[in-house]
């Protein structure tokens, strides 16, 4: 200690010396603070301009609509956007109307003044083909200081093709990752003060902001006292290496054990623990290893592991309550379990368990096993090729006759010659950023014979000798179909597509584009098709200048004099992408144009396409237009009510909907709910698939699919008591629901065409019994969240329930479950049921 003092008295030694220096100096004179505001450039939806101050403290802005009246400078540091002092910065407002006139505010600010400076600016009118993106969901969210996942959502009008969505937040505590929807995971505040953070979504050179605000961490309190607990079961789920290299263990150390599909019962309490160990179960007679294990979360030999699978639960009349482990150890020694494991509350839980230690000898998986009966493939691969990395992990690309698929593997395991060895199994989760995925993989785009189609599980596995790989994919189709897709060479092998010139056959009528200021071309021959984008400065609907072209840095630039750019382009049904040192010259003897494409591919190909004749001619499109392929159409029944889905057809614009015979509606969505049928009843329903461009498609043939709906319930007579309320009848409308999927602690569901899900805390399937529903989010409740869905539909947030609504889960068995809803909305008292697997 007279060290560590002697080093700070040394420290604040030269601090005295400068403040004495500080005492005798001048004090400069405070300045004016000065700000200049610059107009930039305008879109249908987003204005930019710079700011540029001295002599400040504090800088903020505003964008209001002209209209309005114009707030005070207080107003704008009070509320506006605050930006760094002292520097030229530039600021761009979105999310904005367009056509609209807006009033920039900006006010500076020091000890001395303050100063204000305003201009007006418009946006652009959008037209039918300007692309949006608009954020549906919360501009402002709130976290507790524990922090917790959230989604943004968000729809974009008139989609670019190749365009993805990209996020990213602007603090260290937000981890952002974009898909369908924007996934991010806030950090628990370890600080007593509240914080702020933002996240900024783009797609292309549009973009949104969303605002999150997180409590600070409440002043600590001295912890419970310690809990004993003694279990009299004892269950071990045992995993091996497959999901670890250390051997695991998962243990439930309970008072009433799991049910039979391995999950919690009605009452009970139950400690969690994921033990890794350095010894086999099968070197251990199948009995937990001796030894000491500490609280980690690295998987590693001699460790239990903390997260979702180290936790605490208590379950009352099916109400559950949940801790997490926070650190611990456990001590495992013959014939006893001994852990002392502190919860996140800081709460000691003492846990023993004494007795037989052996568990069920249920054989270590093993990942390379080759299985009893190989499949025979369906479908041989011909290319494996690199397509880059993506929302949902790194791409390949996997083309043969009649088939391609885009296949995502975590991005620790795919690289673009090299794929780790192993077994996979496919996932439906479509963020690999989001969760710690290993041994998995997902598939998007699959098509074959020109029909996409959806994938409900699979696996793949992977051999590799040298540079030569052999791959078995198995997707099991929603199709009823089993695809096993078998490859055999190098990856991202690609063949010599150079050489030769391509020579287009056509070159359709271009299409103006207002919003950007281009027209596209599409040309096409018999394996190739592309869109060529070109600047209105220099081109018509039917004629492009003579000339040279540079390749467009972005699409979205392609409108500027001088540049094209290249989009869409397919040969022999794989994809490529130009890169910028792409070029384009053209020649024009007032009837025909000849267009030479110097294309560098991102594959690494270089491709000289050409064009030799008149824009146009002959249609707007090459070629007679084709049928559109048939959807593949099946239905989910509950009740007397169907959800009928089909896979979205390409080149769709929406889809007529028959039932028996007699047309029923039109649709742009992939499903349609069908409501108050007659029971016990077998339906036909028919689904055709309309073009989106007659010149380039026709309608497809109607497909199809016949269901039943189930008997009555009541028999045609009084409607059933409610459940557990004491006999109470409830009147209220009936809503149908559709339960699409599980997964992570989390089930998704669709109630009216609208998405909702429940946070029910636990990992391993929907736990039966009844809940409360409550906004509050106690561990003893279960928060229904979503979108309102109709009139009559359920509605989420925080203050939508009233004491008595619920939801109550019944185990079927054999994963089966029926799920009702009961809330009461606006004097009516609404049902909502469910009755079906989780996917």
């Amino acid at each position: 200690m007279r060290i560590k003092n002697l080093f700070y008295l040394l420290l604040a030694l030269p601090m005295l010396m400068v403040a004495c220096e500080e005492e005798n100096t001048p004090v400069d004179e405070v300045k004016n603070p000065t700000i200049e505001l610059t107009a930039g450039e305008a879109t249908e939806f987003t204005l930019s301009f710079t700011i540029a101050t001295t002599e400040a403290t504090d800088v903020a802005w505003l964008a209001i609509e002209a209209s309005e009246a114009t707030p005070t400078a207080s107003e704008v540091l009070a509320n506006g956007t605050k930006i760094e002092a002292n520097r030229s910065v530039e600021c761009k407002a979105t999310e904005l109307k367009d056509g609209t006139e807006y009033t920039i505010v900006a006010v500076v600010k020091n000890s001395k003044a303050v100063d204000k400076k305003e201009i007006k600016m418009t946006t652009i009118a959008a037209t039918e083909e300007t692309t949006q993106f608009k954020r549906t969901s919360a501009a402002e969210v709130e976290f507790t200081a524990d922090g917790g996942k959230g989604e943004i959502e968000y729809e974009i009008i008139n989609p670019i093709e190749g365009t993805e969505v990209e996020a990213e937040a602007d603090v260290e505590w937000i981890t952002v990752t974009a898909g369908e929807k924007i996934a991010y995971i806030v950090e628990g505040n370890t600080l007593y003060e509240p914080r702020e953070g933002k996240i900024t979504a783009t797609y292309g050179d549009l973009s949104f902001e969303v605002k999150v605000k997180q409590a600070a961490k409440e002043q600590g309190q001295e912890p419970d006292d310690e809990v004993n607990f003694t279990a009299t079961v004892y269950e071990v789920f045992y995993y091996g290496t497959q999901y670890s290299a250390a051997y695991n263990y998962q243990v439930f150390l309970s008072d009433n054990g799991l049910n039979e599909n391995g999950n919690f019962k009605q009452n009970g309490e139950y400690y969690m623990l994921d033990i890794f160990a350095a010894d086999s179960a099968q070197n251990n007679n199948f009995t937990l290893p001796n030894g000491k294990y500490t609280a980690s979360d690295t998987s590693n030999a001699g460790t239990f592991g903390l997260g979702d699978y180290g936790a605490h639960i208590k379950i009352v009349d099916g109400v559950p309550t949940y801790s997490l482990y926070k650190q611990g150890t456990v001590t495992v020694s013959d014939g006893k379990i001994e852990a002392k494991i502190m919860m996140e509350n800081g709460t000691i839980h003492n846990v023993v368990f004494e007795g037989n230690l052996r568990f069920d000898g249920n054989e270590e998986p093993d990942p390379g096993q080759d299985p009893d009966e190989p499949l025979e493939a369906t479908h041989t691969a011909d290319k494996w090729l690199w397509g880059g990395a993506s929302n949902y992990g790194n791409k390949y690309q996997v083309v043969g006759e009649g088939f391609s698929v885009d296949v995502h593997f975590p991005a620790q395991y795919a690289a673009e010659y090299t794929l780790t060895a192993g077994d996979y199994t496919w996932t439906s989760t479509t963020m690999f950023g989001y969760n710690d995925f290993e041994n998995e993989f997902t598939t998007r785009s699959f098509t074959v014979n020109g029909t996409s189609v959806a994938v409900d599980s699979g696996s793949a596995k992977v051999a590799v000798e040298g540079e030569e790989y052999a791959i078995q994919l198995i997707l099991d189709g929603r199709d009823g179909v089993k695809y096993v897709i078998a490859y055999n060479g190098k990856l991202n092998e690609k063949e010599d597509v150079g050489g030769s010139d391509i020579v287009i056959t056509s070159l359709a009528e271009g299409v103006f584009n207002s919003s950007y200021g281009w027209y596209t071309f599409k040309g096409a021959n018999e394996s190739v098709t592309f869109d060529l984008i070109v600047n209105d400065y220099q081109s018509t609907a039917t004629t492009i200048n003579a000339g040279s072209f540079s390749y467009a840095p972005m699409k979205s630039f392609s409108g500027s004099e001088g540049y094209f750019f290249v989009d869409n382009f397919k040969m022999d049904g794989i994809k490529y992408k130009p890169q910028i040192n792409s070029t384009m010259v053209v020649t024009n003897d007032g009837a025909n144009v000849g267009i030479t494409l110097n294309l560098f591919m991102d594959s690494g190909d270089e491709l000289v396409v050409v064009y030799n004749g008149p824009i146009g001619e002959g249609g707007n499109t090459p070629g007679e237009p084709t049928k559109l392929a048939t959807p593949s159409v099946s239905g989910l029944v509950s009740g007397n009510a169907a959800t009928i889905s089909w896979q979205a057809v390409a080149g769709a614009k929406d889809y007529s909907v028959s039932l028996n015979g007699t047309y029923i509606s039109t649709v742009e969505t992939a499903y349609i709910v069908l409501n108050d049928l007659e029971y016990s009843t077998t339906y036909s329903v028919s689904v055709v698939a309309n073009p989106a461009d007659a010149t380039v498609n026709t309608a497809s043939d109607a497909g199809t699919a016949t269901f039943t709906t189930e008997a009555d319930p009541n028999g045609g007579g009084e409607e059933p008591e409610n459940p557990g309320d004491g006999g109470e009848q409830w009147d209220g409308r009936d809503v149908k629901l559709m339960l699409l999927a599980y997964q992570d602690n989390t089930v998704y569901a669709r109630v009216n065409n609208e998405s909702i899900y429940i946070m029910t805390n636990f990992r391993n399937g929907i736990t039966a019994g009844k809940f409360n529903l409550a906004g509050d989010n106690k561990s003893e409740d279960i928060l229904l969240a979503g979108h309102a869905t109709s009139q009559y539909g359920l509605f989420g947030g925080t203050t939508s329930f009233v004491d008595g609504d619920t939801i109550e889960v019944i185990d079927n068995g054999g994963g089966s479950y029926t799920i009702v809803y009961r809330v009461s909305i606006n004097d009516d008292k609404i049902t909502a049921t469910y009755t079906g697997g989780l996917e």
